[in-house]
């Protein structure tokens, strides 16, 4: 019995790791988030060509990938941080042994 609770320790510690892990991991798609606010705010400056005699794209063009560089990064985000909200629980549970049901389900 002992050794089992020793072990289940052990789980809640590696359950606290990776979602401390996968809560840093969650920032990766930020730089995409802010790339993607830029193109929704400034489409102008984001359209101009690198050549004069070529004819820019529509500005709703530029919002419109904007707006889906702003919302998956912010899917991603969002999912990431939920994830290691449920990977910190699960430790908390498995440290204290509690809801076994709900550990296993996680």
């Amino acid at each position: 019995m002992n050794q089992t609770v020793e072990r289940l320790k052990v789980l809640g510690v590696f359950s606290y790791v990776l979602g401390v892990f996968t809560f840093c991991c969650s920032f990766f798609p930020i730089f995409h988030l802010i790339f993607g606010i830029a193109m929704i705010s400034f489409p102008e400056v984001m359209a101009t060509p690198k050549n004069p005699s070529e004819t820019p794209p529509p500005a709703w063009f530029i919002q419109l990938v904007g707006t889906m560089f702003t919302l998956i990064p912010l899917m991603i985000m969002c999912l990431g941080f939920l994830f290691s909200v449920i990977y910190i629980r699960l430790g908390y549970l498995l440290q204290n042994q509690r809801n076994a049901t709900e550990c296993i389900v996680y």
